[in-house]
């Protein structure tokens, strides 16, 4: 299974794209620390870092059977 995060890196906003269902998302910043936690229950998903200050972050995607870790990078300034 293939799930697509871009553009990595990014200005402002995050696409995650999936061929299953992703049931939730977590954000942790670069510390370890939970920015953003969400139930999605779709395919697809677009995150909004506009508001986050530039870093790396980590993307925690829980789908119907697996569990996806990407790390992005933000530069928004």
């Amino acid at each position: 299974m293939k799930i697509v995060v871009y553009p990595n890196p990014s200005d402002n906003f995050i696409k995650i794209e999936s061929p299953k269902e992703i049931k939730n998302m977590a954000v942790f910043n670069s510390n370890g620390q939970l920015i953003e936690n969400t139930e999605i229950n779709m395919s697809t998903k677009t995150v909004d870092f506009s508001k986050v200050a530039n870093g790396i972050y980590l993307i925690k995607i829980v789908t119907t059977s697996n569990t996806f870790n990407q790390k992005v990078i933000i530069n928004n300034h």
